[in-house]
């Protein structure tokens, strides 16, 4: 396979919209409402669910997903929020790839380590 006929799938980082889908790369976005193109997959780390089906084939996949860390004071319930929104997100991601046929060769799951700390997830 080329590195042009690559398909990554990015839950979160809303601000990296400008990826460019260049060199034949196919960008989908895991995303928290019905899908409004064929380049969103519906997923809900709060409700436990993801559209496994549609997640079938990707080269990687990059985990963003969280609570913002820029908005709000830290209180300790913005700190709990902070901390389970990454956990529920990465074990779903974890989860439902480790259960694929064909699963990613790589999942990057991108945290502000100093806040929420450090987790690895063997598939």
């Amino acid at each position: 396979m080329k590195m042009t006929d690559r398909r990554f799938a990015r839950a979160g980082g809303n601000g990296l919209n400008q990826i460019p889908e260049t060199e034949g790369h196919e960008i989908f976005r895991l995303v928290r409402h019905a899908p409004a193109s064929k380049t969103e997959v519906e997923w809900s780390p709060d409700r436990y669910s993801i559209a496994l089906a549609r997640i079938e084939g990707f080269d990687a996949v990059v985990n963003l997903a969280g609570e913002s860390i820029a908005e709000g004071r830290w209180t300790d319930d913005k700190k709990r929020r902070i901390r389970e929104s990454r956990v529920k997100g990465t074990k779903l991601l974890g989860d439902a790839l480790a259960n694929l046929a064909i699963p990613p060769k790589t999942l990057f799951a991108l945290r502000q380590s100093a806040t929420t700390g450090t987790a690895v997830t063997n598939f």
